[in-house]
């Protein structure tokens, strides 16, 4: 913004500066006509030198605000692009880690349900079932078979 309001005052003071040389050369016209008073068309046409290299040189300065600006813009949209990555990879990061807690958890409670099996095993039979272990079994299938992350 403070390079688009400064570009916007030098085009402002270049309009200027190029009316004032209109003026300028309009009144060098009419010196030449007269051509009464030597020391005025002199000076006049020095001011008009000077308003020329100055107008010149303010013109390239705007050019050059104009390609840093261009710049500038090329750089605020890379880097919103690459905000815009790194936020998609954060979602799949943290989709990621919650399936790998998840799956995890079902490896712990698939290790106790084991565990509990195996002293089952060596302890006379009681007519007590796990409803839990079929449940976790087919889980921990279910996260082995589906990709933790998927691909856009």
């Amino acid at each position: 913004m403070q390079l688009q309001d400064q570009n916007r005052d030098l085009l402002r003071q270049v309009a200027n500066l190029e009316n004032d040389l209109q003026k300028n050369e309009e009144e060098l016209r009419q010196l030449r006509r007269n051509n009464k008073n030597s020391q005025n068309f002199d000076k006049n046409a020095q001011q008009m030198i000077l308003k020329d290299r100055e107008i010149l040189h303010l013109q390239s300065v705007v050019e050059r605000l104009e390609g840093m600006n261009k710049q500038l813009q090329q750089e605020c949209d890379r880097l919103a692009a690459k905000i815009q990555l790194t936020s998609h990879e954060n979602t799949l990061l943290s989709r990621t880690n919650r399936e790998i807690s998840q799956m995890g958890k079902l490896l712990i409670e698939g290790q106790q349900i084991k565990e509990m099996l195996e002293k089952k095993k060596y302890e006379k039979p009681l007519t007590f079932t796990n409803n839990k272990a079929p449940q976790v079994i087919q889980q921990l299938q279910l996260h082995s078979r589906r990709p933790s992350v998927k691909k856009s």
